[in-house]
């Protein structure tokens, strides 16, 4: 008969088989061998602790299952990884009886995962089974009913199109279709594409157009090729000049002339200057001399006739083409004047009818005539002289060209053809003899006297320039790639222009391309993109961060996981004090905070050049935005930023600036070095302002500081007073003023008088005024309304005067030289000119001709 002992050891080892037992028996056998008190220890068995045999397997009459696992001991120690419990050998980081330490049970709907209890129908790391990591792209994964679902979205991330498994996939910062917001789509107007950037809706303008009055809901309204208020950009306004428009062609600006005006000089800054309806050299057209043989001639409404003949000579048929074109001293039926016939058997000499001829000339067909001279009988009589669209001429007894038909020239010098080119259709000749039309990369054509190019295949003539040809490769321009003024760019990159289509010819280190789009250039920044850690398709496992282009288990030093990418929160603009937090367009992250970026000119030392040769008038666009205060202003209070420009003057010159129409509340101020402020130079001028200058009502915080300055470099500094900082425009004009007096005119009428003599010249002006100078200037305001200047040395001066009157714009320039008449001084001269509006600088210069001076006395009045 088998005794407890040996039955519990014979069942512990498995040889009893075969046998069936009650379960109330089997129950009780089983608790008295778990819980048996006189059962030795080395002989006991231990409860069941297999993972995959529960103590009540639910059927009433199950048999026990007898356990597989290895035994273990203190002589037979366990694989690696598994722990002895109760004599078995079991996994504690996995069985649910066993989980993390012998005798730890997990209870009812919890498993053990990584040697922990897990409910793994609510965590994330282990949803539904251990192991199962819930993951939810930009957002915050949940677990729920042991299966993974999305949770909340990271700011600046949506989830929008509901799926779970893609995460909030919609970067709302960038996505044009989600933009700031699901199913928030930017549309794009007229000539324009549509983006979204900072989450807000933006447009990007088609080549050659421009979205000038900011307004989204029309697109990019301005045609900038062709709109002669936004030439080539917004705002690039073309200004006409006298007797001219302002006009745009293919980006550029340029003139229209009023009718009977043309631009003959082709200086667009002195307008359409020549009256072609009156003008003698330019009659009806540019370069169309109204000169006729032998008379003299008058141009009225653009049409050359006879003014007179000269002595001699008469107009007889009436055609102001040829001129006075018979000789009344010799012409039988014309002597002496038209229609005057000599009677029977006189000839004419000398204009008056006589029996015989004078002396050197013949009688030729009842007229005396110098055959060395007379087309008509040039040589000898009879000898007709004859030139195909010319008029024929007699030199030397021999048959020349007197001149060329409109439209035509001799160009080979033989008189036996005549003008035997027409200049207004042959390109080699286009205009006049010589001029030949340049055909590169076209083919070129003369029309109307002007050269015209059809350009070749991939060619163009960007610059409407026929005299360089079709200049431009259009399949190889970065700046005209396919079409003229169609520019290359490349975000993150080099530009390339290839067949006519821009594309990327490189990218910046840590960039790619790996969309292939050259549109939004090279758009992967690949040392934190999860996606293309590295390179383009180079993936980072989940759970990795991409940081310096490498998959990493965690993020390094002073960097933050954001989005699957390490990141620099204190400097990181898309991710700024925290993730997801992206600055506005125009702002960076400065310590973890969006802030405008310093300017390059925010302190003295980096003070930006402003190129004086450039022009009297410079504007310059700026801001004080991120700007701190480097300097401590001569005038009012201190303010809170400043920026610098450098001005260096090779001469002495008055110069001016203002704010007037910007926004921010400015301070202007001229240094004589970064450490010295200027002060007071000359009378009633104008070093350091904060509102307004000294006279002004309008441009409201705008300041107006102006003064004289000799040659060197300065300093002139623009402030923020109070208020927002922000973009400013600058204007500095700047006009030469030489070594002598330099005072204020007053507003009204002015008696001047003084002495040009013992200084130096300084300005040189058109009319030849070369001698030193004497300069009255004076400034106008915003609010300034046109008005008419004038200015007159009537009443005499020691020398001859030449006035000239500058603005410093640069529009309106007149001098003048001529003496004026009646009780006038001989040594006069007057000028007269309407002022434009607006706020400048302008100058009344007293200077002499050919270096001359003396004493003056000079009347002006301006408004």
């Amino acid at each position: 008969m088998l005794t407890r002992q040996a039955l519990v050891v014979l069942l512990g080892a498995g040889i009893v088989g075969g046998c069936s037992f009650p379960t109330e028996e089997f129950r009780a056998r089983e608790a008295f061998v778990d819980a048996g008190p006189d059962v030795p220890s080395d002989l006991a068995s231990p409860t069941d602790l297999a993972t995959d045999r529960p103590l009540d397997a639910g059927s009433v009459d199950a048999p026990v299952i007898p356990d597989a696992r290895s035994s273990c001991s203190a002589d037979a120690a366990c694989a690696a990884g598994a722990s002895c419990c109760g004599g078995f050998c079991v996994e504690v980081q996995s069985d649910d009886r066993n989980c993390g330490a012998c005798g730890n049970v997990c209870g009812a709907g919890r498993s053990c995962c990584n040697g922990a209890c897990t409910d793994v129908s609510g965590d994330v790391r282990n949803c539904g089974a251990c192991g199962s990591v819930c993951d939810f792209a930009n957002g915050a994964p949940r677990c729920a009913a042991g299966a993974c679902a999305g949770g909340a979205c990271t700011a600046g991330f949506g989830d929008c199109d509901g799926d779970a498994a893609n995460g909030c996939e919609a970067n709302l910062a960038e996505s044009p279709q989600h933009c700031a917001m699901c199913g928030r789509a930017c549309s794009a107007g007229a000539n324009a594409t549509s983006r979204c950037e900072s989450m807000a809706c933006r447009t990007t303008c088609e080549p050659g157009y421009g979205d000038c009055d900011g307004n989204a809901a029309n697109g990019c309204e301005a045609p900038l090729y062709t709109a002669s208020a936004h030439c080539g950009a917004c705002g690039r306004a073309c200004v006409g000049g006298p007797n001219a428009t302002g006009a745009c062609l293919s980006g550029t600006c340029g003139i229209e002339c009023a009718e009977g005006f043309a631009d003959c000089d082709g200086n667009a800054a002195n307008g359409c200057e020549v009256d072609t309806r009156t003008s003698l050299s330019h009659c009806g057209a540019c370069g169309a001399a109204c000169s006729r043989p032998s008379a003299s001639t008058v141009c009225s409404a653009g049409v050359c006739a006879i003014a007179g003949c000269n002595a001699g000579a008469g107009n007889c048929d009436s055609n102001a083409v040829n001129g006075c074109e018979t000789n009344t001293r010799l012409d039988r039926a014309n002597c002496g004047a038209c229609g005057r016939v000599c009677p029977a058997g006189e000839v004419c000499s000398n204009g008056a009818c006589l029996s015989t001829c004078a002396a050197g000339t013949s009688l030729c067909a009842g007229a005396c005539v110098d055959t060395a001279t007379n087309p008509s009988h040039c040589g000898a009589c009879g000898r007709v002289c004859s030139a195909a669209n010319a008029v024929a001429g007699c030199a030397g007894g021999v048959c020349t060209v007197a001149s060329c038909n409109a439209g035509f020239g001799n160009c080979d010098g033989s008189a036996a053809n005549g003008c035997e080119v027409n200049t207004g259709s042959d390109p080699r000749n286009c205009g006049a003899c010589g001029e030949v039309c340049n055909s590169t990369n076209g083919t070129s054509s003369c029309v109307a006297g002007a050269c015209r190019i059809a350009c070749a295949s991939g060619f163009a003539d960007c610059n409407s320039d026929p005299d360089d040809g079709c200049e431009t490769n259009l399949t190889t321009s970065l700046a005209n790639c396919g079409a003229c003024g169609r520019g290359c760019s490349v975000a993150n990159g080099v530009a390339a222009c290839s067949a006519g289509a821009c594309g990327v010819a490189s990218c910046s280190r840590d960039y790619a391309n790996c969309d292939g789009n050259a549109a939004n250039g090279c758009e992967v920044l690949t040392s934190r993109d999860v996606s293309n850690c590295g390179g383009c398709g180079l993936a980072c496992l989940r759970g990795q961060f991409c940081s310096a282009s490498r998959c990493q288990l965690s993020c390094g030093t002073g960097l933050t996981a954001c989005s699957g990418a390490c990141v620099n929160l204190a400097t990181d603009e898309a991710n700024c004090g925290s993730c997801g937090r992206r600055c506005l367009l125009g702002l960076t992250c400065i310590a973890g905070a969006c802030a405008y970026p310093p300017p390059s000119n925010d302190v003295c030392t980096s003070a930006a050049d402003i190129n004086l040769a450039s022009g009297s008038r410079i504007t310059v666009a700026g801001t004080l935005a991120g700007a701190g205060r480097d300097v401590s202003p001569p005038c009012g209070a201190l303010g809170t930023a400043d920026v610098f420009y450098r001005l260096t003057l090779t001469r002495r010159e008055f110069v001016y600036a203002d704010t007037f129409g910007s926004a921010p509340d400015t301070k202007l101020y001229f240094m004589n070095t970064c450490a010295s402020p200027m002060s007071t130079r000359t009378t009633g001028d104008l070093v350091c302002d904060d509102d307004r200058g000294l006279a002004c009502t309008g441009g409201s915080t705008g300041s107006q500081v102006y003064t004289v300055l000799p040659a060197g470099t300065y300093y002139l500094a623009v402030g923020l007073q109070s208020g927002v900082a922000g973009s400013f425009t600058l204007h500095i004009e700047h006009l030469p003023v030489g070594s002598g007096r330099v005072l204020p005119l007053a507003r009204g009428s002015s008696s001047l008088s003084g002495s040009t003599v013992g200084t130096t010249s300084g300005y040189s002006g058109a009319c030849g005024g070369s001698g030193p100078e004497a300069a009255y200037w004076w400034v106008s305001c915003p609010e300034t309304a046109a008005g008419a200047f004038s200015a007159s040395t009537c009443l005499g001066t020691t020398f001859d005067p030449v006035l000239n009157l500058l603005n410093g714009s640069g529009a309106g320039q007149l001098c003048s030289t001529t003496p004026l008449s009646g009780f006038c001084s001989t040594n006069s001269a007057a000028i007269s000119q309407t002022i434009a509006a607006g706020a400048g600088l302008h100058a009344l210069v007293v200077d002499g001709y050919g270096g001359t001076s003396g004493s003056y006395n000079v009347g002006a009045n301006r408004p």
